[in-house]
């Protein structure tokens, strides 16, 4: 079985790795705001480590994600193991197929 990091381990990792600086030009390309304001990048990371601090926080109850502003913050079981996985969604679409 392979090595998982702990969430802990895994979401400083996160933070390190994710690029929020593409995050903010999309946003800023975009016109994206957060409640009517310019976002930073501070506001970036603030709310990254909210959620996965969430996600991991109320696991306990049942919940895999949590999500806003366009992050989303989850964690899957990976051949036994939690994943921790951090998103930022400009587009989702979901829909059902007809035949």
């Amino acid at each position: 079985m392979a090595y998982v990091a702990s969430l802990l381990q895994q979401q400083a990792e996160i933070m390190e790795r994710f690029d929020f600086e593409r995050v903010l030009i999309a946003m800023h390309a975009l016109n994206w705001k957060w409640v009517g304001e310019t976002v930073t990048i501070e506001d970036l990371k603030r709310t990254a480590m909210q959620l996965m601090d969430s996600v991991q926080q109320e696991r306990t109850k049942g919940w895999r994600s949590v999500a806003t502003g366009g992050f989303e913050a989850r964690i899957d079981e990976v051949c036994g193991q939690d994943q921790l996985t951090l998103t930022f969604k400009v587009e989702s679409r979901s829909g059902r197929t007809y035949q």
